[in-house]
C-alpha cells in the first residue's frame, strides 16, 4: 500500500506560515498601540503637571508671563492630546484588524489539520484492512498447505 500523502499539505504549510506572519503582525500592532497609549499618557501627564505648576505657587506671586505661557500652552497640549487619542484609536483598530485576520487564518489552519487527521484515520483503517487481508491470506495458505501435506503422509 502507498504511504500516506495529504494532498493539501502544501496549503497547510502555507497557511501555517501565514499564521506565523499574522501573529508577528499582531504583536507589532500591539506594540505600536502600547507606544501610542504611552505617548497619550505622557501628554496627559504634561497637561496635568502644567496645571500643577500653576497651582503649586501656594500664594506665591505668579507673573503675568507665567500665566500667559500656560494660557497659550494648554490649548496646544489639548490639541496634541486630541490628536494622540485619534492615533490611539487608529492603532486599536489596526490591532483589531490584525486579530481578526489571525483568527481567520487560525480557523483555516485548524480546518485543514482536522481534515488531515480525518484522512490519516481513513488511511490507517484502510491500511489495517489491507494488512488483515494479507494475514488472512497467509493463514489460509498455511492451513491448506498443512492439510495437503498431512494427507500426503
Amino acid at each position: 500500500m502507498k504511504r500516506f500523502r495529504y494532498r493539501l499539505q502544501t496549503k497547510l504549510n502555507v497557511v501555517s506560515r501565514e499564521e506565523s506572519m499574522a501573529k508577528a503582525e499582531l504583536a507589532r500592532r500591539q506594540r505600536e498601540y502600547l507606544k501610542q497609549v504611552r505617548l497619550l499618557r505622557a501628554w496627559e501627564q504634561e497637561l496635568e503637571s502644567t496645571y500643577d505648576r500653576l497651582r503649586s505657587k501656594d500664594g506665591a506671586v505668579t507673573t503675568v508671563h507665567e500665566i500667559i505661557s500656560v494660557k497659550e500652552y494648554v490649548p496646544i497640549l489639548r490639541d496634541r492630546i486630541r490628536w494622540q487619542r485619534t492615533k490611539v484609536e487608529k492603532a486599536q483598530e489596526e490591532v483589531n484588524r490584525a486579530r481578526e485576520r489571525l483568527y481567520e487564518i487560525m480557523k483555516e489552519r485548524k480546518a485543514l489539520e482536522k481534515l488531515k487527521d480525518r484522512r490519516w484515520k481513513e488511511y490507517l483503517a484502510e491500511f489495517r484492512k489491507q494488512e488483515q487481508l494479507v494475514l488472512d491470506e497467509v493463514a489460509m495458505t498455511r492451513f491448506w498447505r498443512g492439510r495437503t501435506e498431512g494427507s500426503k503422509k
